[in-house]
Order: structure tokens, then C-alpha cells, then sequence
């Protein structure tokens, strides 16, 4: 598996010019863990946004040349991120990094954060984590996922545990949830329900 794929034509669109669109940065669990990213990226980009999907540590390497390509590509300058497992503590710390560059993130769509060490920075816009209590194996990271918490009160912060959405948890572990075609729908709904689109920034919470 290789260390960065960039969904669609399979090459970085960080090295060409792109049409002017909402970008999407996914970033993979421990060791490239996602399975079927591809399936939720493809629908991301039906609905014209561009994606890149990246492993944990090549997400956060790349700030700066995330943040430079969405000023130069993007309609307001900004960027969205999604993480998995591992991936969303990599996310997290992506979002800091890009605050320090001066860069918004519109959304920020968490998928079971499993250690959450650092809060989500002031100019994540909004933030959906979604994760699941496991009782006693919380205590294993890699079994679990754990609410996070804002360091602004200016973050549109929402925390769901499973067993308050319209998911099906008998069926989901942490090691299923990015796979699952309910959850993709869920993403979907809130990376497009709180967007900054032309006409201004709209949060569906």
C-alpha cells in the first residue's frame, strides 16, 4: 500500500492545477488501516470536491504544502479533513499544525479517535466525532473510540456515541465502522451539511 493515494486519477493534486472546489483530506488508520476509503472518497467527489487520502504521518508532514495548495485551489482558502482510528489523532494534530500556518478547516469528520491527546484548535469551524464506549476495552486503544473536546468555544463541537445515532452498533466494531455504508452516508451528511460553500459557512447542528 502506498504511503499517500490520491483518490481519482491517482496522482498528488498538489503538483497540478486544479478547478476551484472544496478539498477533502482523508487520513488512514495505524499502518494504512481503512478499509473501503475509496467508496466514501468516490462519493466525496460526485458531489465536486477533491480528495487526497494519506496515511497518519505523511498528513501531517504535508501541512504545509496542504495549506499552500488549498489557498491557491480552493474557494475560501480552507480546507476539510476526515480521520479513522489513528488517522483522527493524526487529524487533530494536522489541524493545529495548519492553525499555526493561519488555515481554516471548514470540518473536521472524526471516525473513533482512539487516543485524543490534544483538543481540536480554534479554527477547526466545526467538528463531528463520532465513536462508540466499549466498557473494559477502552482500556485497549485500538479497541476503542473517546470523545474529544474543543480548545474554543467558536468550534461547533458535537461528540456522538453510537448508540445515539441511526447506526446499527451490534454490527459495528472499531475495526468496521469506516467500512460501513451507513457510516459513509453519516460523513456525508455532515461534511456537506456544514460546508463553507459560495454563499457563506453553514452548519447543520
Amino acid at each position: 500500500m502506498n504511503d499517500s493515494v490520491y483518490a481519482g486519477n491517482r496522482s498528488s493534486p498538489y503538483d497540478q492545477t486544479q478547478c476551484v472546489t472544496p478539498h477533502v483530506i482523508m487520513v488512514r488508520g495505524v499502518a494504512g488501516y481503512w478499509p473501503k476509503v475509496d467508496n466514501l472518497a468516490e462519493a466525496i467527489m460526485q458531489q465536486g470536491m477533491t480528495v487526497s487520502i494519506l496515511h497518519p504521518y505523511t498528513a501531517i508532514k504535508k501541512a504545509e504544502q496542504i495549506a499552500c495548495y488549498c489557498r491557491e485551489n480552493t474557494p475560501t482558502q480552507s480546507v476539510n479533513i476526515i480521520g479513522y482510528s489513528l488517522g483522527c489523532d493524526a487529524a487533530i494534530v494536522l489541524c493545529h499544525k495548519l492553525e499555526e500556518l493561519g488555515m481554516c478547516v471548514d470540518s473536521l469528520i472524526l471516525i473513533e479517535t482512539t487516543f485524543c491527546k490534544n483538543e481540536v484548535p480554534g479554527n477547526v469551524r466545526y467538528c463531528f466525532n463520532l465513536y462508540e464506549e466499549r466498557g473494559l476495552k477502552d482500556r485497549i486503544p485500538i479497541f476503542r473510540g473517546v470523545p474529544v473536546e474543543a480548545s474554543e468555544c467558536s468550534t461547533v463541537m458535537i461528540n456522538a456515541e453510537l448508540k445515539s445515532t441511526s447506526l446499527p452498533a451490534k454490527k459495528i466494531t472499531h475495526f468496521n465502522i469506516a467500512s460501513k455504508t451507513v457510516t459513509h452516508e453519516l460523513v456525508l451528511e455532515k461534511l456537506f451539511g456544514c460546508h463553507y460553500w459560495n454563499d457563506g459557512w453553514h452548519c447543520c447542528e
